[in-house]
């Protein structure tokens, strides 16, 4: 979509409960020649569908991305930016796997996407994706096609090169490019190809839209040699006998010609006895001829002819016995219209055998340290079919370049039977073993007190996996932890950064370049300001800070949790005092534990202020004093908190004001809040303008009284309660409902003071109380009582008086 995209507004946090929408919804625009960008633009959505495409992008930070479909035609597909290929615990999909993916729709440099780090769900693998719409070459070139898997026919190829082509059939030119790097080449210029297909997408730099091919297949000159085969199941276990389908598809059109030949080669090392009994044919191939021809070496060549393969055909060969070593087995496939034109097929089904052992991804955090004492965070996450491969055995070797003292108290798991062997010698070094881990989501391992000496550069655990203690052997993919001293100098702590000068607003070290480290508070998905700009929060022990830059465009790679280390110079932007880094060799993620940082409880009666801004609260109970309004690219509101009111901003980029918590408020409500405590104040002195942040739907929480019950009951605490130094009367009502009900406070004198609620619809209820009567003013210390009144439809009336005291702050 040709439009300069908007904010980048994501969800970190995402419901998993929300219901799946057609991506045509999403994608759909009545006019896009008035306005092309999707109305779901800010809003976090649920599709279902099958991945058309996955690919990953070039350059120095790899991102993979997915197409997605859930039916052909015009409107049906949609982008996913799935993550930076550098992130440990990004999903990982490919063609064929059937999805369920929740995130937000964003548009990035003219094309809709489900924006970065969403949550993906994979069902099934192994499916045929969605088909291909035919249209002419020139009619592609549409926004309504943009994500969806194309086809075109009978066309003349155009400006050849290595890594792209035209195709025309006429009515215009579209060019076909290789996204992925999967096709090996395009055909010359003058040749005609019988069909082309791809997914198409836009190139904003052009302005054009080009078509994505997924490989060589999709580049057809002749029916001989095309096709989609599909293996189920493509990941098999070592040592293991089953059955393995072979689902047959058309890789062209019927109208160039009808598959009628194919060939199946088993190598040797794959076991079968050669039985026609051991064949089940269905679908097109039901009634194909079979011939088995076995090779000195003990490979197959499994011949099937005489059939039409129109729609699909399945081949099951059953009791096949898997080899004993892991690693990927080529099953190369001939088809063609006979089986003297039959040629082998370019994307041809690969067989992948596994084993328990040594499998897992493991992730060492942090990926940077200083030397001195550190502690270390083993996450371990399967990345095999959990009900074929189970992982129930783990072991870490402590290199004994590393000093520990082998001690129990220094190792925590998240589960399993842990114990310790060696003596942290050349010749033992130190084990640490986990059996009966059973691996179904992530086992988390923490290591402590381990001295880093200024000899060393590197930290590699040799961590193993296995079904077992007997069983297992190294873990395939597992990074390294780096001692990286010079990025640990000169560090000052956020507070040292943040801290007022002079003139009690501005930070002491304006204008200074300085190097902090904190954990991210406020994730760049929610706080990124335009295309162009990055900004996010992070915070240590003493205080918060904002982090921002020109020089990265919209960054998400800054997610909650991760632990930073940036150098920059100390800014004020409207008050707010900033970090901002000129190069991304500034800013280094150091750690990616999922740390999580626990927002400070603001007290009751208190407001925001200077020496907090950057830092991530909570406001336990608070009444709202306004209803949400639209102000710029989100909303404002005002809270009670107790006798303080605090400023609220909503940014559209939280995702909050498409939730129906927020939706649904109005003034009055109790509510929980959490979020970053900013400032925005256009003018000087900047001593105004506070105002907390919340970063995600789950940082606002509505309070709600609990059930309502036939009891009737009314809570008042604290009591005494002394409103001049801040604190509120808490009024908690249970009753019962289908009634009215009264709440009012009287002097000792018998005369009203206060109102609570009169003829109010009953059931269970909270109220605060500042100590001020219906006229707003303070009312004198001592004693008043409290009457609640339960008035029934029947006649019934209930009565509770409660006595309360005001008192003051004694001197």
């Amino acid at each position: 979509m040709k439009k300069i995209h908007k904010l980048l507004f994501l969800l970190l946090f995402l419901p998993f409960f929300l219901k799946a929408i057609p991506i045509h919804e999403i994608q759909y625009v009545p006019n896009p020649t008035v306005n092309d960008s999707s109305l779901y633009v800010g809003q976090t959505v649920t599709i279902d569908g099958i991945v058309s495409f996955a690919y990953q992008s070039g350059g120095s930070s790899p991102k993979d991305y997915c197409f997605v479909q859930d039916s052909s035609g015009a409107w049906n597909g949609i982008l996913v930016f799935i993550g930076y290929a550098s992130d440990k615990g990004r999903a990982t999909v490919e063609m064929g796997d059937s999805v369920t993916i929740t995130g937000e729709v964003i548009e990035y440099y003219g094309v809709t996407e489900i924006g970065g780090f969403p949550e993906i769900t994979v069902h099934n693998k192994g499916l045929k994706p969605h088909g291909a719409y035919y249209s002419s070459t020139n009619a592609i070139n549409d926004e309504k096609y943009e994500g969806v898997l194309v086809e075109t026919r009978n066309v003349v190829t155009l400006n050849s090169s290595s890594n792209s082509c035209e195709f025309d059939d006429g009515s215009g030119a579209i060019k076909f490019y290789d996204k992925g790097d999967n096709v090996g080449t395009f055909p010359s210029n003058g040749d005609t190809v019988l069909q082309a297909i791809g997914v198409c997408d836009y190139y904003s730099t052009d302005d054009i839209y080009e078509v994505y091919p997924r490989g060589n297949f999709d580049i057809v000159t002749s029916v001989n040699g095309t096709g989609n085969v599909i293996l189920t199941p493509d990941t098999v276990s070592i040592d293991d006998t089953l059955d393995i389908d072979f689902a047959f598809y058309p890789g062209v059109d019927t109208v160039f010609g009808i598959i009628g030949f194919t060939q199946i080669y088993i190598s040797s090392s794959i076991g079968w006895d050669s039985s026609t009994s051991d064949i089940v044919l269905t679908g097109d191939l039901q009634n194909a001829d079979i011939s088995i021809n076995q090779l000195p070496s003990g490979a197959h060549y499994l011949n099937f002819s005489n059939f039409q393969l129109v729609d699909q055909g399945n081949i099951t060969i059953k009791n096949i016995r898997t080899p004993s070593t892991p690693g990927d087995q080529s099953l190369f496939i001939k088809t063609g219209t006979d089986s003297l034109s039959a040629l082998y097929m370019s994307d041809y089904p690969k067989l992948t055998v596994s084993t328990s052992s040594g499998s897992g991804k493991a992730m060492i955090n942090p990926y940077y340290l200083a030397s001195g004492i550190n502690k270390f965070k083993i996450i371990l996450t399967p990345n095999l079919d959990t009900a074929l491969f189970t992982v129930g055995y783990t072991q870490l070797t402590i290199p004994s370049n590393l000093s520990w003292s082998g001690l129990y108290d220094d190792i925590s798991v998240s589960a399993g039977a842990l114990s310790i062997s060696g003596n942290g010698s050349d010749t033992m070094p130190y084990i640490i073993e986990c059996k009966h881990i059973d691996l179904v989501d992530t086992f988390c391992l923490r290591i402590r007190n381990i001295d880093v000496d200024s000899t060393v550069y590197s930290i590699n655990f040799n961590i193993e996996t296995g079904i077992d203690s007997s069983i297992h052997s190294l873990c395939g993919d597992q990074n390294i932890a780096l001692v990286q001293n010079y990025l640990f100098d000169s560090l000052i702590t956020i507070w040292e950064a943040q801290k007022p000068g002079e003139d009690g607003y501005s930070s002491g070290m304006y204008k200074e370049t300085v190097k902090i480290r904190g954990f991210v508070t406020g994730p760049s998905v929610s706080f990124n300001p335009t295309e162009s700009t990055t900004s996010f929060y992070i915070q240590d022990s003493t205080a918060g800070i904002n982090v921002f830059t020109g020089e990265e465009d919209a960054s998400e790679r800054f997610t909650l949790g991760k632990e930073v280390i940036v150098e920059g110079i100390i800014d004020e932007y409207n008050g707010l005092t900033e970090i901002i880094y000129d190069d991304i060799n500034n800013i280094t993620i150091i750690s990616d534990s999922g740390a999580y940082i626990t927002p400070e409880i603001l007290p009751l009666s208190s407001g925001l202020n200077e020496r907090n801004e950057g830092k991530l609260f909570k406001v336990e109970k608070c009444i709202l004093g306004s209803t949400p309004y639209l102000a710029g690219t989100g909303y404002n509101m005002q809270v009670w908190n107790g006798q303080s009111v605090i400023d609220i901003r909503i940014n559209n980029s939280s995702g909050i004001p498409d939730d129906t918590v927020f939706t649904n408020l109005k003034k009055g409500d109790y509510i929980s809040i959490i979020g970053i405590e900013g400032q925005y104040d256009s003018s000087e002195p900047y001593t105004s303008g506070y105002q907390l942040m919340p970063r995600f739907p789950s940082d606002l929480l509505l309070i709600t009284p609990p059930d309502t019950t036939d009891a009737m009951n009314i809570s008042i605490y604290p009591n005494p309660f002394r409103p001049d130094n801040g604190e509120m009367l808490n009024i908690d009502i249970i009753g019962a409902t289908g009634g009215n009900f009264d709440l009012k406070v009287y002097d000792l004198k018998g005369r009203l003071v206060k109102t609570f609620g009169s003829n109010m619809a009953s059931g269970s209820i909270s109220f605060w109380w500042n100590g001020r009567n219906d006229h707003d003013s303070y009312l004198n210390i001592g004693p008043y009582i409290i009457v609640y009144t339960l008035k029934m439809p029947n006649g019934t009336r209930k009565r509770i008086k409660k006595a309360i005291v005001i008192g003051t702050q004694l001197k």
